[in-house]
């Protein structure tokens, strides 16, 4: 397996890469440098993860995740997280190969496989690491080589995306990303309120409300949606609310204050006492930074 991770870091390095996300021309594919460790806080979409080198730790809640080279981690489902790049530098910088899963390919590959029935199982964790296989190796490298192939590349690329879905359907029968593909199941209902949380996250939620929407119990509805983000629905659209006000201080010069406002505070210290929390420093010391490196 070793091997297999080299001859995959070999076709990342012959790819003209930046630092972070690189988008390719397989649409759903992307690959991510890093020469520096970092700590990043995001909103994870569905995807798979394949950790080529460096190490990774996904705060979840109070849970954290940690894996290295030949690991991969399993999104279903929109998470706020916190993640730390680490043990890398210029000469050995962190590589990631990221596949954005779409549901509806899901269905497909599941239609053709034989599950046992898992439509009224309660929602799983949103979030799995596991260690990659010889045959999901493989999948991914075939995947890389179409970049540099001229001719069948969206044909091809379209068909070892599918293999790869296949096999992590195959690899992850727990459930992680099974219920991804289970339409109407609690899971699909608990998705959804985390969509409408995103969306809205300026606004005052009413979990009676998400929970009739979702055709569950109030407090079978706060169980569940913790179970799927390890995040309670108000701690989830508080840290929401939170990054979305990170990305406004750090990318404009708008007042602080306005920010807290826009994104739900009704009080500009309680916003800054939240966010020196969330962040290790606050929304000024933040502001002073960007302008030092700027």
């Amino acid at each position: 397996m070793k091997n297999q991770i080299k001859e995959l870091i070999h076709l990342v390095k012959a790819l003209p890469l930046t630092e972070g996300v690189n988008p390719t021309k397989v649409n759903v594919l992307s690959i991510r440098k890093h020469s520096a460790p970092i700590t990043a806080h995001s909103i994870f979409k569905p995807l798979f993860c394949l950790n080529l080198q460096g190490d990774k730790v996904l705060e979840v809640g109070e849970e954290k995740y940690e894996y290295t080279a030949g690991q991969y981690i399993l999104a279903s489902a929109e998470l706020a997280l916190t993640g730390h790049v680490k043990n890398i530098n210029s000469h050995r910088p962190y590589y990631g190969i990221i596949i954005d899963i779409d549901p509806i390919m899901i269905v497909e590959v599941l239609n053709d496989m034989i599950f046992y029935e898992s439509k009224n199982s309660s929602p799983k964790r949103a979030l799995s690491i596991k260690d990659a296989n010889e045959n999901l190796l493989d999948a991914v490298k075939r995947l890389l080589e179409t970049l540099e192939a001229e001719e069948n590349s969206k044909v091809l690329s379209k068909l070892y995306i599918k293999e790869i879905i296949y096999l992590l359907l195959k690899d992850n029968q727990d459930g992680t990303l099974i219920q991804m593909g289970m339409m109407g199941s609690q899971f699909q209902r608990i998705k959804s309120s985390i969509s409408h949380i995103i969306t809205n996250y300026q606004t005052k939620i009413n979990i009676d409300d998400l929970a009739q929407s979702a055709a569950m119990s109030s407090s079978s509805f706060h169980k569940y949606f913790k179970d799927v983000t390890g995040l309670s629905p108000i701690q989830f659209q508080k840290k929401t609310g939170l990054m979305n006000a990170r990305g406004h201080i750090i990318s404009s010069s708008r007042d602080i204050a306005e920010i807290a406002f826009e994104v739900g505070y009704e009080s500009p210290s309680q916003f800054s006492r939240e966010y020196s929390r969330q962040f290790g420093l606050s929304p000024k010391e933040e502001r002073i930074n960007v302008l030092e490196f700027s």
